[in-house]
Formats: structure tokens, C-alpha cells, sequence
């Protein structure tokens, strides 16, 4: 009789354990589907798309989504999808470089400090900027900023018959065609009237610059002084 009591309490423990064990498997499946589903929303691209809501102007955030999205998808499409905090530096230091190799210092240069800037608002939240709640940084759990250990690269300086290309040229018109101050203003004027020199445009006078009747562009007088001609510019 003894014996059967302690064979019953023997199974009945060992279904408690069985339950049990049960129970934590199916917790264990359902903690892992969360984790991954919280994963992605914790993926470089989630990253560089936080990144953007910070930017309010239009035109600055369709070149940086192009900038940024493009080439990475072009070069290193894998890094998209990959957890943003599991990025090494390595593994953007061969991008970036993949990137040099085809020549395009500019977009290399670029998308280091675009990245670079994301990073760091992600791992320094910034609680005076409300485009992006701090919630929205903190699923990423950044502590550390790769970008950070790249040195900056290296812009090459162009010199005469060396100009820029035409994709360096469309880069630098977007970073200076929305600058509000009489520096934009002038690199403006200086690169549309073909990228004379300084030491002339500064020449220029007011009572020199007229509209064109036909063709309604704008044109001016610059004072050469090298002897030269006086040049009209359009």
C-alpha cells in the first residue's frame, strides 16, 4: 500500500514537472517572437528613418534618404536589416571604403557624418528636439557610436582643369542651395556665374547688375583685375 502511494506521488510529481516545464517552454516561444519582432524596429534602416524625422526641410531630407538609404542598399545591403547596436566599425569601415573605391569621396564623405550624426543622437538623447520622441532612440540600445573610431574622410581638393564631377557638383548645390545667410547667398552666385573667382565677384557693383529684357536671367559686370577686359556674366 506504502509503495502505491509513493508510485502515485512519484508521477503526480513528475506531471507537475512536465506542466511546469511546458509552461516555461511555450513563455520561452513567445518572449523569443517578441524579441524578434522588437528587433526589427531595432535595424540600421529603423535607425537612419529616426534619424530623418529630425530634418525639416524637405528638400535636405529627400537628398539625405537618397544619400544614406541608396548607398548603403548599393554597397552593403546587408547592414539594412541588421540590429544598428551589433554594426561594428569594421564592418562600416568596409563600406565606406567600398564606396571610395568607385570614387566618390564626396558620398563617402557624407554618409560617414550622416551616419555618424545618427548614432550619436541615438546614444545622446537630445530632450530639446521633439520631432523624435525618446522612446523612438532608446529601443535602438546604443551605447557606443562606431562612426565615431573612422577618421573623417578626406575631400580632394579640385584644382583647374580637375573640377568637380557632375555628382560632386549636385551634392555641393544641395548643400548650399537652401543656406539662409549672404554666405549661401554668395556660393550661390558664385557657382551659377560658373564658378569665377573670388577675387572678381567681390568686384562686382550693384549699379552693374541688370535683368536681361529677352531672356530674363540676371546679369552683372565684373571688374577684371588682371588687366583684362571687363566680363559680363549671366
Amino acid at each position: 500500500m506504502k509503495e502505491k502511494k509513493k508510485n502515485k506521488r512519484t508521477e503526480q510529481e513528475q506531471l507537475k514537472q512536465e506542466r511546469k516545464a511546458k509552461a516555461q517552454f511555450i513563455l520561452d516561444e513567445k518572449q523569443k517572437k517578441l524579441d524578434a519582432e522588437k528587433e526589427q524596429f531595432q535595424t540600421l534602416r529603423c535607425l537612419i528613418e529616426t534619424y530623418l524625422k529630425t530634418i525639416s526641410n524637405q528638400n535636405t531630407l529627400s537628398n539625405d534618404r537618397s544619400l544614406l538609404i541608396s548607398n548603403i542598399e548599393k554597397y552593403r545591403p546587408d547592414l539594412l536589416s541588421k540590429k544598428a547596436n551589433s554594426i561594428t566599425k569594421q564592418e562600416f569601415s568596409s563600406l565606406l571604403a567600398d564606396i571610395l573605391e568607385t570614387k566618390k569621396q564626396a558620398s563617402a564623405s557624407l554618409l560617414h557624418s550622416k551616419l555618424r550624426t545618427a548614432y550619436t543622437k541615438a546614444s545622446k538623447i537630445d530632450l530639446n528636439d521633439v520631432s523624435v520622441r525618446p522612446e523612438e532612440w532608446s529601443i535602438f540600445q546604443i551605447t557606443e557610436n562606431p562612426l565615431t573610431e573612422i577618421a573623417n574622410i578626406k575631400m580632394e581638393i579640385k584644382k583647374g582643369g580637375n573640377p568637380l564631377n557632375l555628382e560632386e557638383l549636385r551634392i555641393y548645390w544641395n548643400l548650399i542651395k537652401n543656406e539662409q545667410s549672404e554666405i549661401g547667398a554668395m556660393l550661390r552666385i558664385h557657382l551659377l556665374s560658373g564658378s569665377v573667382r573670388m577675387e572678381q565677384l567681390v568686384r562686382a557693383k550693384v549699379e552693374s547688375v541688370s535683368t536681361d529684357s529677352k531672356s530674363g536671367l540676371l546679369a552683372y559686370i565684373i571688374e577684371d583685375d588682371k588687366g583684362k577686359k571687363d566680363k559680363i556674366n549671366k
